[in-house]
């Protein structure tokens, strides 16, 4: 899939000014941080939303689009500036459940708040996508 840029967003970072490319439908989510409280990268989400996934399918998914499924840090800065863009629905996530392989995380939309909780890798959620780019604004994954 051949996607082309449509517009440029200008990050300002306090004495660093950066700039990259969204596509088409694309929108700037914020930056993800690491366990230390450090800048990790830029989160972008995409414009496309899957239904009835299990796990597998949602990765999949997520990479044809071009993306990956977003850790719990992401989901929190997705929530902070994109809440309008989540139904109220559970949207797996890119964390293994500590339990192990087979539950998953899955973040929990209802219309008052929003949650984390357990999901065994083959009940079906939604999924939404997401691309990372690192600090300087080289493409990341």
């Amino acid at each position: 899939m051949e996607l082309e840029f449509t517009r440029e967003i200008m990050i300002h970072k306090t004495t660093n000014s950066l700039a990259f490319s969204l596509y088409e439908g694309e929108r700037y989510a914020g930056i993800a941080t690491d366990d230390t409280g450090r800048e990790s990268h830029h989160i972008v989400l995409l414009p496309v939303q899957a239904d009835g996934m299990n796990l597998d399918q949602a990765w999949d998914w997520a990479e044809y689009n071009g993306g990956v499924l977003p850790t719990l840090v992401e989901w929190s800065a997705l929530e902070e500036t994109l809440r309008d863009e989540f139904s109220a629905n559970n949207y797996w996530t890119g964390n293994l459940e500590s339990a192990g392989a087979n539950c998953m995380y899955v973040k929990i939309f209802n219309s008052l708040t929003s949650t984390y909780g357990r999901a065994m890798r083959d009940s079906k959620h939604h999924a939404r996508a997401i691309r990372r780019v690192d600090l300087s604004g080289v493409p990341m994954d």
